[in-house]
């Protein structure tokens, strides 16, 4: 029986760099469903049509994000308790329609909870995520002294009139003093704006930093705030966090959070050093027949969004002709000839970008590979016991190179290979998990050397 598959969207403006997805539908894979996930441009105007176009789709929950919050919590009739604070940021499917959640401001809570109790915060903004974060902090933390900073004076006055609450409210030309929590609750730093949520000098005595822009994960608002000494949070957290009873919801699972928050960050490192033009190259997977490079490098193209090559397949593809032919038909330094001249070619062709490639197991035998390779690609050694890939590779009957070899000589040629693959740049245990399991511990072992590196 096929499994159900879960249809979940976000709608906002813009959706396109947002990591939602990437949360959901791995999130899912990790708990056993299948769940896909869409992006959808969405006006205040389109709301209501999108929504029940959704609902009729079968869809099983929404997100909702900048500027549709607000908008959203006041077209449904069905709140949540946690959607009182007149914003929703996501939704649940009910037979007659949608109910609306908000979970901003528990995800704002937690993630700034490991920093301990803020004295005095500024936040900047007046949006449908302020709704929500104001309750929740002041639940939390009812000693803070909590201001806001607003372009829009009016349109914050009627905010804390709706909610109850009588804060002190700055323009933009403003600045509380001695606050020791900033808060970005803008959309500024979702590009590269000139303008930041808050002015140069306001970085002088050091507050704690938070952004809540979660790509780039790196705004220039936390740069700033980096290179003056501060202490910087990241969106992603609070993203994470907010995406939890959401995910639990449709779902039934709960989130896998520290899982994903490893993979969140690497992902996030390689993908902005590949925008920044920091990646000297491929990803290239080496290893000895059935290591799992195609299926691992898969797996790793997919959660980078990166295209993926397997050699022997882009051989053939070039060539008219499989590995198996060329050793069969021109021998065995023919085919390493023809693999080391496409290597060099896909090396040129691929110079800074992002590209998974899983490497045939003879590559390495190229005269000078190694030599060159630090310069051309990031390699790494998928290292499995002998034992274990005579295992797998007992039923094998297309590799040419294992047909005329018993057991001792496969045993031997194993070792030979794996002494050379041992000078990759990394090299990974890969005898345990699931090709997709292999694939997030490469990404998490990879990404913060590459980042150190470009750094």
């Amino acid at each position: 029986m096929k499994a159900q598959v879960l249809r979940c969207a976000l709608l906002g403006d813009p959706v396109a760099a947002s990591l939602s997805p990437f949360i959901h539908q791995e999130g899912a894979a990790r708990q056993g469903h299948s769940l896909e996930y869409a992006l959808i441009q969405c006006t205040r105007n389109e709301l209501e049509q999108k929504l029940e176009g959704l609902h009729q789709q079968g869809y099983v929950g929404i997100n909702l994000t900048h500027p549709l919050k607000e908008s959203a919590w006041s077209r449904l009739r069905d709140h949540g308790p946690t959607a009182a604070c007149g914003s929703a940021n996501w939704l649940e499917r009910r037979p007659e329609g949608w109910r609306a959640h908000s979970s901003d401001g528990a995800g704002f809570r937690a993630a700034l909870e490991k920093w301990g109790a803020p004295n005095q915060l500024c936040i900047a903004g007046s949006g449908g995520v302020v709704r929500s974060i104001l309750p929740e902090l002041l639940r939390r933390w009812p000693a803070c002294r909590v201001s806001l900073r607003a372009r829009r004076k009016e349109r914050a006055r009627r905010m804390l009139a709706e909610l109850g609450l009588e804060l002190p409210l700055f323009s933009w030309n403003e600045l509380p003093e001695d606050a020791d929590v900033l808060v970005n609750a803008t959309p500024l730093g979702m590009r590269e704006e000139q303008s930041l949520p808050f002015p140069l000098e306001a970085l002088k005595k050091r507050p704690l930093c938070f952004d809540l822009v979660s790509v780039p994960q790196w705004t220039p608002w936390l740069r700033a705030a980096k290179a003056a000494g501060c202490r910087t949070l990241h969106g992603r957290e609070m993203l994470l966090q907010q995406a939890a009873p959401a995910f639990y919801a449709w779902t039934g699972k709960k989130l896998p959070l520290e899982e994903l928050r490893s993979l969140l960050q690497a992902r996030q490192q390689l993908r902005e050093a590949h925008a920044a033009g920091k990646l000297r190259g491929p990803i290239l997977l080496l290893g000895f027949m059935g290591a799992g490079k195609t299926s691992s490098g898969r797996e790793l193209a997919h959660l980078l969004e990166w295209p993926f090559l397997d050699l022997d397949e882009e051989l053939q593809r070039r060539t008219g002709r499989t590995p198996a032919q060329w050793i069969r038909q021109a021998g065995e330094a023919a085919f390493r000839e023809q693999e080391a001249q496409l290597w060099s070619v896909l090396s040129r062709e691929w110079a800074g970008q992002g590209i998974v490639i899983a490497a045939g197991g003879g590559l390495p035998l190229a005269p000078g590979f190694f030599q060159t390779l630090r310069r051309q690609a990031y390699c790494i050694f998928l290292d499995l016991p002998a034992r274990q890939l005579l295992e797998r590779l007992k039923a094998d009957r297309e590799r040419p190179l294992l047909q005329d070899r018993n057991e001792a000589q496969r045993l031997a040629l194993i070792e030979q290979r794996s002494a050379l693959y041992a000078r990759a740049e990394f090299r990974l245990k890969a005898e345990a998990g699931s090709p997709k399991e292999l694939a997030a511990r490469i990404l998490t072992t990879l990404a913060p050397a590459i980042e150190e590196a470009s750094s």
